[in-house]
Parts: C-alpha cells; structure tokens; sequence
C-alpha cells in the first residue's frame, strides 16, 4: 500500500502484505487520519510499516515480522500501535527519527542489532520530498519529539543482548514495561 499527496480518513481492515520489493505499507505525501485493524507485513524488503513527512495512522492488532525493518517512522509522522506483535527484523525493530508515537500494549522481538533507535532530525534541503510532505501538512516544523511506549515487552528472539538506542534530544516515556536482553 503506498499513498501520495493529500488523502485521509481512510480505514483499511484484515489486510496482508508480503514479500513486498520495498515497505509493505508506505505512507507518503499527507497522509492524515489513517486506520488499519488486523493488518500485517511480512517478510518485506524494506520496512513493514513506514509513514513520511507529517503522516498520521492508528493500527490496533497489527503483525510485522520478518522485515528488514519492521516499523520506520519520520520527521512529524504521529503513529499510535496498539496491541502489535513486532519483530524478527534483520536490521532494527523500531527507528523513530521524529514526530510523536504512542506503542501500547504490544510485544517487540529483537534479532537485528538494534531493537529500536529512537532520535530526531528534521529534513533538510536534500530531502525536498519530506519537506514539501510537512508543508502541505501545517504542522510546525520544529516540533519537538515524543515516543511513549506503554505497557510492552521488549525483548531479545535469539537469547543475545540488544541495543535500545536513544538520542540526547528526544522525549522518551517507558510506562509500565518489561525489556529482556537489551542494552
């Protein structure tokens, strides 16, 4: 699924991506009010879910395995995840680089070296597609990040030690989780 331009208030249920040649789910353009239930992406390319710019989705029951990276999240996207099993990813589980995001209740599994990196960094004049995706948004530019994981279980799939990485100028709120095998 890729989206472009301006498109909201879009509700997509019991739909499956796999082997998808990049993400199973890409949220280009302004892309605002998106709802997914029972969704997943498997075994994709690149990331199993991933919004841009200033996006905006709910998942509620959402799986994604196997993926290089199973949820990628940028600039000013807002992303809520509730009850989402995540995992298996050869690369990271989680990359924030921005934007505010709300992980609850769900089960995060880590064989890639790092399970999640969360930091910030708005787009520059290279990435003229990012800001032009922020711009037709309206949201401040200079938003400040804010990752909240709530009720989760971090945890490592193959018994070695991984890496939760995170950025000195980020907000990051950890509620009532467990993280097993992780530095």
């Amino acid at each position: 699924i890729y989206t472009d331009g301006k498109v909201g208030d879009i509700t997509m249920r019991n739909l499956h991506a796999r082997f998808a040649l990049n993400d199973g789910f890409n949220f280009h353009g302004y892309a605002y009010s998106v709802r997914l239930f029972k969704v997943s992406a498997w075994e994709c390319f690149d990331n199993g879910i991933s919004p841009h710019g200033a996006c905006s989705f709910s998942v509620e029951d959402g799986e994604f395995l196997h993926n290089e990276m199973a949820v990628g999240n940028d600039f000013l996207t807002e992303t809520k995840m509730l009850r989402c099993n995540i995992g298996y990813s050869t690369q990271e589980e989680l990359m924030f680089i921005g934007g505010k995001h709300l992980i609850e209740d769900s089960h995060i599994r880590a064989t890639g070296p790092v399970a999640m990196r969360l930091t910030y960094s708005k787009p520059g004049p290279g990435r003229w597609r990012a800001l032009k995706e922020v711009e037709m948004s309206g949201k401040d530019p200079n938003a400040a990040p804010l990752y909240t994981f709530r009720n989760c279980t971090v945890e490592s799939a193959d018994g070695k030690k991984h890496a939760i990485v995170i950025a000195r100028n980020v907000d990051v709120v950890f509620e009532k989780c467990t993280f097993k095998d992780m530095e």
